[in-house]
């Protein structure tokens, strides 16, 4: 299983039936960079267990800066299992939703989105964007460009940065875009979110979100198709 996976530094399973917090089930920090529940719904039908379901509007979970979470000047892999909900490759306020994200405007930092295709957001692609040392106000990015992926589906996201010379996108454990970049990701201090970016109030998910994980190095293609076979979707 995931947990099993060396170098796990966080966990989200995103499968509590009450409360307001999502727990951190990474072995080498339990009980440590749990996460704060805002809006979202819990104890939803999943792809595999149960979700949380988010609005699209207020929900999302939210993760106090820890320096754990800054993966600056190393390779990092970040996954989560999504459902992208009707029209959910876009927002209720016209902008494209965060799936995981740290990273603040001209600050730097990396994030997963969606981006919407058609107008109407029923289908879309994801990204994997991070912000530079050299140029922490812009961004390097890597867009899935093999399909446009409909809406109301799952998929497994993983973004994989391989310090110094690329990043990577893969999308139901296939990859399918790599850019090469020898530049490396500015840190900063802002929280660690699921569902939304660094204020909360804008780029919502619209759909369920399960197994979020962000890990201090960069996962094999193997380790990667194995987990999306877990997942039903590989």
């Amino acid at each position: 299983t995931i947990k099993r996976l060396s170098g796990l530094v966080a966990y989200y399973p995103l499968n509590e039936v009450e409360g307001s917090v999502a727990r951190n089930y990474a072995p080498a920090n339990l009980n440590s960079l749990n996460g704060t529940i805002t809006g979202a719904t819990l104890a939803q039908s999943g792809q595999v267990g149960r979700a949380y379901s988010f609005d699209g509007v207020n929900d999302y979970v939210s993760v106090a800066e820890n320096s754990l979470l800054r993966l600056g000047g190393a390779d990092f892999t970040l996954c989560c299992l999504v459902y992208i909900g009707t029209n959910g490759f876009g927002t209720t306020d016209g902008t494209n939703p965060y799936l995981i994200s740290k990273e603040y405007y001209e600050q730097g930092g990396y994030t997963i989105k969606a981006t919407q295709n058609a107008a109407d957001g029923s289908d879309g692609r994801f990204l994997f964007l991070i912000k530079t040392v050299l140029s922490p106000d812009a961004s390097i990015n890597v867009t899935s460009t093999k399909i446009d992926y409909p809406h109301q589906a799952w998929y497994f996201v993983v973004a994989r940065n391989n310090h110094g010379v690329s990043i990577e996108i893969f999308v139901n454990g296939v990859k399918t875009t790599t850019v090469d970049t020898t530049q490396m990701v500015q840190n900063t201090q802002s929280a660690f979110q699921l569902g939304t970016e660094a204020s909360g109030d804008s780029h919502n998910l619209i759909g369920k979100m399960q197994h979020g994980a962000v890990f201090n190095r960069a996962l094999t293609d193997n380790e990667i198709t194995k987990l999306a076979r877990i997942t039903g979707l590989a």
